[in-house]
């Protein structure tokens, strides 16, 4: 198992990993959160969403064991997430994969993933103020939430942090617990390579995954091999992720950044998309919605820093339209 935990790009890092496992001639298992369109997505086997028969198959063998099992202190059945773990961790181990790559769903201490008790290695990508509600109101306790995943005994890869509190907690939370602490700053392996998954922040994920990739494969008795490393990151896919769809003659430029750093390397990507597209591409009309608990004045604040100017913004509130 590889495990991935983090604030920001996590989603793009465990993508990452998958293609570049895969390139090296490893079936893989890839359990993401959330899902664009389809549940299925969470779930990928060698890089596509399980079947909806294989779905349904594992979803009632689940409940019916789950149902079969029932005591009188444990008598509900788990939520949402933690189905949904537990239905790929049996669809994994049913298909006999080569690896399989986890993404933290919230935090990581307390998160469902994180029962896997001796993960192959473990990363860290950025962090940031983010469900402050539940996982603290600071950097620092927020980094010891996310750096919960650490295993005695287990190697670690950081990213690199902006904020040196965060790097600290982590390095204290892989003192503390035994876990061989690196932290990966950008290789020089992904400059100025056109990425599969677009925006200039992706090279410091890439060469996280890259590392993370590199671990596995050598307690395994493999080898990394950097050029099929490279092409990997080039093919990668990821929707909803710096993604452009063009369609009836509109362009559109997808991101989920949800924080304000990450709005802040969003914007970037986008200013860099429309330059391409001159002054005459037509109106640039901004389409925005978050939840409740994200920090919508810091990430507007950092759209308006940024001298970006939109001619419309349509705001989408939660459980408003379809």
């Amino acid at each position: 198992v590889v495990h991935v935990a983090g604030s920001k790009g996590k989603g793009s890092v465990c993508a990452l990993c998958d293609k570049m496992l895969r390139k090296h001639g490893l079936r893989t298992g890839l359990f993401t959160s959330p899902h664009l369109v389809d549940v299925r997505e969470r779930i990928r086997l060698n890089g596509v969403p399980v079947s909806t028969e294989l779905l349904i198959k594992h979803f009632w063998e689940c409940w019916d064991l789950l149902e079969a099992t029932k005591t009188p202190e444990f008598d509900e059945m788990p939520g949402y997430f933690r189905f949904l773990t537990l239905m790929s961790f049996r669809i994994f181990e049913q298909e006999q994969l080569d690896a399989v790559i986890l993404e933290v769903g919230l935090g990581g201490r307390l998160d469902s993933t994180n029962v896997v008790e001796s993960p192959v290695v473990c990363g860290i990508t950025g962090l940031a103020l983010e469900h402050t509600n539940v996982l603290g109101n600071t950097i620092e306790q927020i980094a010891a939430e996310k750096a919960g995943i650490l295993k005695k005994g287990r190697p670690a890869f950081c990213a690199t942090q902006p904020q040196p509190a965060a790097a600290a907690v982590v390095a204290e939370r892989a003192k503390a617990v035994g876990a061989p602490l690196s932290f990966v700053s950008e290789a020089q392996l992904f400059q100025d390579v056109p990425l599969g998954v677009a925006g200039k922040h992706q090279s410091l994920n890439a060469s996280l995954a890259l590392v993370l990739v590199e671990s596995f494969l050598e307690q395994r008795g493999r080898e990394l091999d950097q050029a099929v490393a490279q092409q990997a990151a080039v093919e990668c896919r990821w929707p909803g992720r710096s993604q452009v769809i063009e369609g009836d003659g509109c362009t559109w430029l997808v991101d989920g950044a949800h924080t304000v750093e990450s709005i802040a390397s969003c914007v970037d990507w986008y200013r860099d998309v429309t330059a391409q597209h001159g002054k005459d591409a037509g109106p640039r009309v901004l389409v925005f919605g978050c939840q409740p608990d994200k920090n919508v004045v810091g990430m507007f604040e950092a759209i308006m820093d940024s001298g970006t100017v939109f001619d419309l913004v349509l705001f989408c509130p939660p459980g408003h339209g379809t």
